[in-house]
């Protein structure tokens, strides 16, 4: 959504935030008024969110985001961003002393049960793709892997020497 400082109003950016596929609930709190107004602090606590949220990034304009304290912590579950942007070849996703291949072309269902057997934990994959949408384009595909278990967990390793224009 376009916020615009002055004009939005705090439920504004609370919308906006909610709206997004990855954020279901979050609580604001602010110095200033129900209006955004420049030099406002705005505290943003994501209620519903597990594991360690990637930073919002600006575009343009005098705004600055940072992090008051990170999400890794042993009683949350985690979540995993997986991105492919490429027109072909295939990737390796390395978890523990596993391995698998992903192919390009690989349907977001296929890819799922590969992950499954890949992490041989309970693992649920969010994204708005079909299940029988490609798992990488050109125009960048994203999902998210959440692990059942909490606890800080080691990153899905991904070797992308074999993919092709990504």
């Amino acid at each position: 959504s376009n916020l615009q400082v002055g004009l939005s109003t705090i439920q504004d950016l609370k919308s906006s935030l909610e709206s997004l596929q990855t954020i279901a609930s979050i609580k604001i709190s602010t110095d200033g008024a129900s209006i955004i107004n420049s030099g406002d602090v705005i505290n943003v606590e994501f209620l519903t969110e597990y594991g360690d949220i990637e930073m919002i990034t600006v575009k343009s304009g005098d705004l600055e985001i940072s992090e008051k304290q990170s999400g890794e912590t042993p009683h949350r579950k985690e979540t995993q961003v997986i991105k492919c942007k490429a027109d072909g070849g295939s990737v390796d996703l390395l978890y523990k002393d596993k391995i698998i291949t992903l192919y390009s072309s690989d349907d977001f269902n296929a890819a799922r049960k590969s992950l499954i057997n890949l992490i041989n934990d309970s693992v649920s994959l969010v994204t708005s793709l079909n299940n029988d949408d490609a798992i990488c384009s050109v125009d960048e595909i994203e999902f998210f892997v959440v692990f059942d278990a909490p606890g800080n967990l080691p990153a899905i390793k991904v070797d992308r020497s074999n993919l092709m224009n990504g």
